[in-house]
């Protein structure tokens, strides 16, 4: 999709709306005419500084709030490959890029690229990057779960009870969790579970107040407690994307569902009008 940056404000809320307080966010629209080379939008992050780094289909991109530079593989200083599936920024300020096809790369301090040497052996197709709070650095993709060393080589970390590994999260204790399609494993776990509807597990996903996992509906996990099912989210099934905002409010992206926000005291979603 394209980048749409939200910079909206709750308005105040009347007598017969105070259950649904008025959100009108201001969005900006960007795409390849401001300078994007492709619109596949696939990652996002705002690093330390405040540099809006954006995943594409065609490179690797940094926003400063005005322009646009695009960092391509086929330069002599680069990404790993121009297909950018995930990002992550770690406790040192580098930026870790997760790829479609060729494994995961990094750029260290000096604004220098590293690439894996030797390829991306299993390691190529990733779609997640995870720091735990020992500070390794986890990479998710379609073959399992990879513990990524300072010179990217990948170590696989799938549990025998879990081989067909797809999807994690880190919880804000540092702690990991995994799962496949139909079972997750916390923490410390020897033994998986599923979900207690029986569905698929889509994603594992977190934000500050914890691990949740989507699947037709969107599930908030503990280490001591049974899943509990959000039922104000069944509104928005196959959730793809959350993110806890300063305010409080919940920004959630749902499959076919597009963009909604909920609000921190407790009322009832809101869809986002994109533009």
């Amino acid at each position: 999709g394209l980048v749409l940056l939200a910079f909206g404000l709750t308005g105040p809320a009347s007598a017969e709306t105070s259950l649904a307080p008025r959100f009108t966010p201001d969005l900006q629209r960007y795409e390849s005419e401001q300078g994007l080379p492709q619109n596949s939008v696939t990652a996002l992050l705002e690093d330390r500084d405040g540099y809006l780094w954006i995943g594409t289909y065609g490179g690797l991109v940094r926003h400063d709030g005005q322009d646009f530079r695009v960092y391509g593989s086929d330069a002599q200083n680069g990404p790993p490959s121009d297909r950018i599936t995930a990002l992550l920024e770690d406790q040192a300020g580098r930026l870790w890029i997760g790829t479609e096809n060729a494994g995961v790369g990094r750029m260290d301090a000096d604004t220098r690229f590293r690439r894996p040497a030797g390829g991306c052996g299993s390691a190529c197709r990733i779609h997640q990057l995870l720091q735990t709070g020992s500070g390794e650095i986890i990479a998710v993709g379609d073959d399992g779960a990879y513990r990524m060393d300072e010179d990217l080589h990948a170590t696989s970390v799938v549990p025998p009870v879990l081989p067909d590994t797809h999807t994690g999260a880190v919880d804000p204790a540092g702690g990991l969790w995994l799962a496949d399609s139909s079972r997750i494993l916390p923490p410390g776990a020897t033994q998986p579970y599923p979900l207690p509807d029986g569905s698929e597990v889509l994603r594992l996903l977190a934000d500050a107040e914890g691990v949740w996992a989507t699947a037709e509906a969107l599930w908030r996990l503990d280490r001591d407690r049974a899943p509990e099912r959000i039922a104000d989210h069944e509104r928005m099934p196959r959730v793809h994307g959350l993110s806890l905002a300063a305010d409080g409010a919940r920004w959630i992206g749902a499959e076919q569902r597009g963009v909604w926000r909920v609000p921190a005291d407790g009322a009832a979603p809101q869809p986002i009008d994109l533009p």
